[in-house]
């Protein structure tokens, strides 16, 4: 049995956010990990658990538990791998799995305080990383020093309660990305779903879907304002623009941040170095919408929106963004992007809570209501699904 590392990276952007950027730039260095599967902590049946609403379980009861929150990859690269819930398939001996995670406590009947939470997760993900490997081929290198998750849209649950249960040594990234480019790239993921290939302007996303992206984009602004009011030492925010023109400023103050070395493979565009996290040759890419759609015609991810947005469209984008006072995304110099929200924050307080739903919101984040706060956030995402997706 080797030892997995203990300290845990939460990657909590906005779906279109370019999380695929830092996941491809932290997996080419050894100093990080690849958890092995996907816990879907913003998503029903049990929001944000164990994070929120947990009660004290068995050691057996837990692992079932832990076992029917996550899912597992299946396939021979990232390009390829579908995820299957863990209790609901073959890929994993889940059974051997369970015997080694309750023999890490006193008996299978231990109870599991929430206070052993910590205790209990890095046990199971031990288990899990042991399995991995001799099943499946999953590996790590003995240099990692963190793990790495996903976990889309759990900014909508405090940065304190993940701590209480994933441990005090979790950190957390979050993504925040221009929002002409985050629409361009959801207009584009929904042509590309829906079959078009060709020119995106010929075609107008219903502007109902427009003002949800907003709605969904500004809050994640504020989340990330009061996520890293809350944490100061372990939340960071990153600006994608920024790490795209600059991503060796960026990166090596990132990797400064989290105490660790910065390697120069972290700024390759191809592919991830070294491929030692996925079974054969394993490799993380972004998925570029504009470039999908338009058959090869762009690689841009800046500035897409003129290529994406016709007319319409950008008449109705541009009547939101005119009730902004302030905007710090114009510079692209930057690496600690936190002061920029924050202003973004205070200097358009009474547009963001006059035309949107932050202060409900940040009401039932502050009374630890996250599920709450996902269940009404989710109303707004249209996800990939194309359906009604386009006016006539």
């Amino acid at each position: 049995m080797s030892t997995f590392p203990t300290k845990k990276i939460l990657l909590q952007g906005m779906s279109r956010n370019g999380n695929s950027l830092v996941y491809q730039s932290l997996m080419s260095n050894e100093a990080f990990a690849l958890y092995p599967g996907r816990i879907p902590f913003p998503f029903p049946p049990r929001r944000f658990w164990p994070a929120f609403g947990y009660e004290p379980e068995t050691a057996a009861n837990l692992f079932d538990l832990f076992t029917e929150e996550q899912y597992v990859f299946a396939g021979d690269c990232w390009e390829e791998s579908r995820s299957f819930s863990m209790s609901k398939t073959d890929v994993l001996d889940t059974q051997a799995m369970k015997e080694a995670f309750c023999g890490t406590f006193s008996s299978p009947e231990e109870i599991i305080s929430p206070e052993k939470l910590p205790t209990a997760f890095s046990a199971f993900t031990q288990v899990f990383f042991d399995a991995s490997k001799e099943q499946r081929g999953f590996g790590y290198s003995p240099n990692a020093q963190y793990l790495l998750m996903d976990s889309d849209m759990s900014f909508n649950c405090s940065p304190k309660a993940f701590q209480r249960a994933l441990g005090d040594d979790t950190t957390f990234i979050q993504i925040i990305r221009n929002f002409p480019d985050v629409l361009a790239s959801r207009k584009n993921l929904l042509l590309f779903h829906d079959g078009f290939r060709g020119d995106p302007t010929e075609k107008t996303l219903r502007f109902n879907i427009i003002h949800a992206e907003f709605i969904r984009w500004v809050w994640s602004l504020a989340a990330c304002r009061i996520n890293h009011g809350q944490a100061p030492d372990s939340y960071i925010p990153i600006h994608f623009e920024s790490m795209l023109k600059n991503r060796k400023l960026v990166v090596s103050w990132l990797c400064d941040r989290l105490g660790v070395p910065f390697v120069e493979s972290m700024l390759d565009s191809e592919r991830s170095q070294p491929n030692n996290y996925l079974k054969k040759h394993g490799k993380t890419l972004p998925f570029n919408t504009l470039k999908a759609v338009s058959g090869d015609a762009s690689v841009k991810r800046t500035g897409t929106g003129g290529m994406t947005f016709n007319d319409r469209e950008k008449d109705f984008i541009a009547s939101m963004l005119d009730g902004f006072d302030f905007s710090p995304f114009d510079s692209l110099d930057r690496t600690d992007f936190s002061e920029g929200v924050s202003l973004f924050c205070e200097r358009n307080s009474r547009y963001i809570e006059e035309e949107f739903l932050l202060r409900r919101w940040a009401r039932l984040h502050a009374d630890l209501d996250h599920p709450q706060v996902m269940e009404e956030f989710s109303h707004y995402h249209f996800g990939s699904a194309p359906v009604n997706a386009f006016s006539s």
